[in-house]
């Protein structure tokens, strides 16, 4: 059983830092940034509900605070998305306009009076 929990926590060492670089370079470039925060958000909340919850559960007793904190802003930057200066905007642009075109049209229609 001892065996089985340390192979497994072996295994977690090794398999989880390359989601956490991939998705924390995704969102500083801005690329994918909602997919990537969503990933990161959970990896977050496992982080805290893995390690820290097991001491207490509130963060501030637990020291867990920067997993929870990291847990909301990567959620907001799932729900946001980028901004302005990002690479989703430059490169998604056109279907972008094209939606803000088609919704301006639509609005500009006068509405018949029945």
């Amino acid at each position: 059983m001892g065996e089985t929990v340390q192979t497994l926590r072996l295994a977690s060492i090794w398999n989880v830092p390359p989601f956490e670089i991939t998705a924390g370079t995704l969102i500083m470039i801005g690329l994918l940034t909602r997919p990537a925060a969503f990933i990161a958000s959970g990896e977050m909340a496992v982080a805290y509900f893995k390690v820290h919850i097991l001491r207490s559960f509130f963060p501030i007793v637990n020291h867990g605070e920067l997993p929870v904190l990291f847990c909301f802003i990567f959620l907001y930057f799932a729900v946001v998305g980028a901004g302005e200066w990002s690479l989703d905007r430059l490169l998604f642009a056109s279907k972008r306009r094209f939606d803000q075109r088609f919704i301006s049209v639509r609005s500009a229609q006068p509405r018949s009076a029945s």
